[in-house]
């Protein structure tokens, strides 16, 4: 799911979104930066593509900023209003700004599936959600 106020602009590089991730609003994603060792032929900065990634069964909270080459690595989470500026390994969860790591998710859940079921590592983030 990918929540309201949500813009990806990308003419510089690439934003990569995993499988079953869910986005809330607010999210912003920049995936661009003046580059000081890249300049053109007039000697001025450069904007520079880096790679952003959102890993597979990742949630991402209201109002995040993904910072160039920042990569949420599977079955993450990152806060909400996080301000993300280094990547992310799988199973853990962020938080703040800059996201510092809270908490470490324990990977065996995921032994013997392909995908942890989101609505179950919700549960296991203890956040509220109603079953429809």
């Amino acid at each position: 799911m990918i929540g309201n106020c949500i813009v990806i602009y990308t003419p510089f590089s690439d934003v990569r979104f995993g499988e079953h991730s869910w986005i809330n609003p607010g999210l912003t994603i920049i995936a661009a930066e003046r580059s000081e060792s890249v300049k053109n032929k007039n000697g001025k900065p450069l904007i520079v593509g880096r790679k952003v990634t959102i890993g597979d069964c990742c949630w991402i909270g209201e109002d995040v900023v993904l910072l160039p080459g920042v990569e949420i690595g599977h079955h993450s989470k990152v806060g909400n209003g996080s301000v993300v500026t280094e990547s992310v390994p799988p199973y853990h969860y962020v938080e703040g700004n800059p996201a510092v790591v809270v908490k470490k998710f324990d990977k065996s859940i995921a032994i013997g599936t392909h995908h942890i079921d989101l609505c179950d590592l919700i549960a296991e983030w203890g956040v509220q959600r109603s079953r429809a």
